[in-house]
């Protein structure tokens, strides 16, 4: 017994195909597939598959040519961030056609490296003077490979400028001093140069002693000793020099001598009988007359480049001598002579300097001393553009660049930076950037950056309980 089953093909065309059929209980499940030859069945469950019909039995004849169909629309393709899409030229949406995800296979393996470049160029600096400050300048270049770059240009705050004015001092702190080298040997002397006419001598003062009230004063009486013009007289001798003004002079006497003895009394009278008063008794001889006062005797003396008094003798007393050897000071004698007051009259006028000798062989030179440590250089920069910004300590030695367009606050705080340590802050916006005080830190300087393109320094110069900073550049 068999069981028919029609098939039908592309062409509508019906084929029957028998398949055997046993009798008995409900037949299995039975699956179809087809290949790239054949139509196959199996059972349900069963692993082996039976080619029913080759596909080629089932082709018909060949129809006929369909005629052309109509031209289709031209088609345009675009990408998205996500998708491949498409659209009817002249059509105004998009279709997505194809999600981008979906064509990213697996990663390839790693392409050969490709060929070594040429190696890069690196600069030679030198320093230059631009006034007072230092610059570095590309005087060459060394170890690269194709076309040198051109040399001239200066180190900026950014990189490399065309202009000396754009450019950033480098220079550093100062370095100790080297130790001094050895002295060369003394050239021959020249032959002395003739005598230059003498100067005018300087006038020195004579002083006479005069009374202000119960003080005693130096007055110059005249002058002496000199040439040119003679200086006026009539001055006094004060503290720190001449005054106009003898209340101004300082007083100069020596110490009062010892009181005179009292004069014997008188014997007394017989007492008369009480009724009118007597005539009065004869008044009584005057007591000795005391110690007359000394007066100093003042010698001219040097200490160093001044003139000084010093009192060499005492004339004119009575008793004890005073002792000798003090000096005249801005309110007394005293017995230091840097105490002392500077008594010289004015300088008389320079002498016409005399020809110059020949020059002597130049010694050797003396070994160079040991250089000072180099100055920091630029270490990178760091750019912000909000109305605020604190500085840490890895900005030392770095430009900090202020971007926005809005005025902002640069704040210092104590503890962050080292002694010595050198920040630039640059305004490249429109916003102009003020430093302002942390707490325990001091900003000596202006702390305003000039205007857009300008900057200015900071240093660290002490730290400790407060850190103390010298600003440079800035504008009030």
């Amino acid at each position: 017994m068999t069981d028919v089953i029609e098939v039908y093909t592309q062409d509508a065309d019906v084929i029957e195909v028998q398949v055997p059929s046993l009798p008995g209980a409900r037949g299995r499940e039975l699956e179809l597939q087809t290949t790239a030859t054949h139509i196959q069945m199996r059972y349900a469950g069963e692993a082996q598959w039976t080619n029913l019909i080759a596909l080629s039995e089932l082709a018909g004849a060949s129809g006929a040519d369909g005629s052309d169909g109509a031209d289709g629309r031209e088609v345009e393709i675009q990408t998205t961030g996500t998708h491949i899409q498409w659209r009817y030229v002249g059509d105004i949406a998009w279709t997505d056609l194809l999600a981008l995800s979906a064509l990213e296979g697996a990663a390839g393996n790693d392409g050969a490296d490709g060929a070594d470049g040429d190696d890069g160029w690196t600069p030679i600096f030198a320093a230059v003077s631009d006034g007072a400050r230092r610059v570095l300048q590309v005087s060459d270049w060394t170890g690269g490979e194709g076309t040198k770059p051109a040399a001239g240009q200066y180190v900026g705050p950014l990189g490399l400028v065309s202009v000396i004015g754009d450019a950033i001092d480098i220079r550093g702190a100062a370095g100790a001093d080297g130790s001094d080298g050895a002295s060369g040997s003394d050239g021959a002397d020249g032959a002395a140069g003739s005598d230059g006419s003498d100067g005018d001598d300087g006038w020195a003062p004579i002083l006479a002693t005069v009374s202000d009230g119960a003080r005693r004063v130096l007055q110059v009486s005249d002058w002496t000793g000199g040439t040119g013009t003679k200086p006026g007289t009539g001055d006094y001798l004060g503290p720190t020099g001449f005054v106009a003004t003898a209340a101004d002079a300082v007083d100069i006497r020596g110490a009062t001598g010892a009181q005179g003895d009292t004069g014997a009394t008188g014997d007394a009278g017989a007492t008369g009988d009480t009724g009118p008063a007597g005539a009065d008794g004869a008044d009584g001889s005057n007591g000795a007359d005391g110690d007359d006062g000394w007066a100093p005797v003042l010698a001219l003396v040097s200490d160093s480049e001044r003139r000084v008094l010093q009192v060499s003798d005492w004339v004119g007393g009575t008793g004890t001598k005073p002792a000798t050897g003090d000096y005249v000071g801005a309110s007394g004698l005293t017995s230091t002579i840097g105490d002392a007051i500077d008594v010289r009259g004015s300088t008389g006028a320079t002498g016409d300097t005399g020809a110059t000798g020949a020059t002597g062989a130049a010694g050797a030179d003396g070994d160079d001393g040991v250089d000072g440590a180099d100055g920091d250089q630029i270490k990178g920069h760091r750019t912000y553009s909000g109305t605020t910004d604190t500085p840490t300590a890895a900005d030392a030695g770095k430009v900090i660049r202020s971007t926005g367009a809005s005025d902002s606050i640069v704040t210092i705080n104590n503890g962050v930076f080292a002694e010595n340590d050198v920040v630039t802050l640059r305004q490249a916006g429109a916003g102009v950037p003020t430093l302002a005080e942390g707490t325990n830190v001091t900003l000596n300087g202006d702390l305003s950056v000039g205007g857009q393109d300008k900057a200015l320094q900071w240093v660290c110069v002490s730290t400790g309980a407060t850190d103390v900073f010298d600003v440079y550049g800035g504008v009030a």
